[in-house]
């Protein structure tokens, strides 16, 4: 979280100071930064009684935008994305108790910093209020785990209507960045000006790729049960994103 407040509050002031200084034949029309909570979630295969939970990671982001006319526009941008996972193990008592264990934790798996490029459309929603969409990709210009090799989590699994709870073991392995590079996304936000120059900036980013970006795999075994159980988890980077920030006019079309 440091590390991302930390980029923003650069970006930022890189904004201010290219807003304070104008030019009229720039090519840079706009920049906008954003902090930008996101919804995700791993799939789990191999194991109906492993859960996948939705939880919120938090995002940082600069663009720099150009206008080819004033309703067209194209960006390039920098966002410092950290993916974790939230998982739930069922379990079952000798009694065919169902417990429930792990969900608590928060496991991180890999931080990157990502390129943007988009096209979008803008229109005037009212005199205050401005609306626009874009499409484009994201592609990953840095990767690097948080967590490598394995790790033990002794927890207790428990039933909260009857209060049985019961020892659980939780090993993660193998931590793996895959071969996914991109991803496609698609924008829906709103500016309302404040002043001449500056904007308040919101929107909806949905992002997914194709393929996996990163996985790993975890055992567990329980006092009613000494079997080891398996699960794998992945993602494809899919996710929903809320951005908030400001938008820093450069130079007028």
């Amino acid at each position: 979280m440091n590390r991302l407040l930390s980029f923003f509050i650069v970006f930022s002031f890189a904004g201010v100071v290219l807003a304070q200084e104008p030019t009229t034949d720039a090519k840079l029309h706009y920049l906008r930064v954003n902090l930008s909570p996101k919804l995700e979630q791993y799939k789990v295969s191999g194991n109906e009684n492993v859960e996948a939970l939705k939880h919120l990671d938090v995002g940082a982001s600069m663009y720099l935008g150009n206008r080819f006319t004033p309703k067209i526009y194209a960006e390039v941008g920098l966002q410092k994305i950290d993916y974790s996972s939230r998982l739930q193990i069922i379990t079952y008592s000798v009694d065919s108790e169902e417990l429930k264990a792990f969900d608590k934790q928060l496991y991180p798996t890999f931080s990157s910093v990502q390129m943007a490029l988009l096209v979008g459309y803008e229109s005037r929603f009212s005199e205050k209020w401005n609306v626009y969409g874009a499409a484009g990709i994201n592609f990953f210009v840095s990767r690097s785990l948080d967590r490598e090799g394995s790790q033990l989590y002794d927890e207790m699994a428990k039933n909260d209507e009857t209060g049985y709870e019961e020892p659980i073991a939780v090993y993660t392995y193998s931590n793996d960045l895959e071969g996914g590079n991109i991803l496609m996304r698609a924008d829906l936000g709103l500016y309302r000006q404040v002043s001449k120059t500056l904007f308040l900036d919101m929107s909806i980013a949905a992002k997914s790729s194709f393929t996996p970006i990163n996985e790993f795999e975890i055992e567990y075994t329980s006092n009613s049960n000494a079997t080891v159980q398996r699960a794998r988890l992945e993602t494809r980077g899919s996710s929903v994103s809320l951005n908030l920030g400001v938008k820093y006019r450069i130079n007028k079309y």
